[in-house]
């Protein structure tokens, strides 16, 4: 299906945080599960010891990161963040957002060009290889053969750092009749849902030769995600 989500997103900007009561318990998840926050804070930490180093793919409005960076002990457990959007208009929403934090930085860039992961974990960004990848709502924007291809340049950044990183990814997913509709739009008219589909998170992982150490599934008045 042929859809591209940057007029889009640049078009419906800060209105995509409207779905926020519906995504930040799934997001708040991601946090728990990928970055050991809100809970644990003490224990996270990078290859070295030191604070995560943390790259957002598809950062939106900066909806996640600033609530990430506002967790208590966020300041010693993250060092650096880096988020990336493709969409200008998200990627000066989420700069604005971030202005107070000074380790984090945002990128205007299609993650899914050559080059710009390493770019964005270069020692003006990030300052290295991430600890940390994450992507919320993201992969439920591409088809598959651009899924395959994101998952393999985060390995590639990953193993540069020793292979100990984390990649963390949620998304909308299949379940009851709320998604059963979302589906039928998406079939109608991506444009209708955003170009946003239910897919099977982990099981696209686990074709692409990931191990999944932790699942997890929130709903919110129907609408789900993994």
């Amino acid at each position: 299906v042929d859809f591209d989500p940057v007029p889009f997103y640049n078009l419906v900007g800060r209105g995509v945080d409207l779905l926020g009561p519906l995504e930040d318990g799934a997001r708040a998840t991601l946090a728990r599960l990928l970055l050991g926050l809100p809970s644990g804070v003490a224990g996270a930490g990078g290859a070295n010891g030191a604070g995560l180093k943390v790259l957002e793919i598809g950062c939106g409005t900066g909806r996640w990161a600033k609530e990430l960076l506002d967790t208590p002990g966020a300041e010693t457990a993250v060092t650096s963040y880096v988020g990336i959007d493709s969409s200008e208009t998200m990627a000066l929403a989420a700069a604005t957002e971030l202005r107070a934090w000074p380790r984090a930085r945002v990128m205007h860039a299609d993650a899914r060009a050559p080059g710009v992961l390493e770019d964005a974990a270069g020692s003006r960004l990030l300052g290295g290889t991430p600890d940390r990848i994450a992507m919320s709502y993201v992969m439920d924007i591409l088809d598959e053969v651009d899924q395959l291809a994101l998952l393999d340049a985060c390995r590639d950044l990953l193993l540069r750092g020793g292979g100990v990183g984390k990649l963390g990814l949620c998304s909308i997913c299949q379940g009851g009749p709320v998604m059963s509709t979302w589906q039928a739009a998406w079939d109608a008219n991506p444009a209708l849902v955003g170009g946003c589909r239910p897919f099977d998170a982990a099981a696209l992982l686990r074709r692409a030769g990931w191990e999944v150490e932790a699942e997890e599934r929130t709903e919110v008045l129907g609408y789900a995600s993994q």
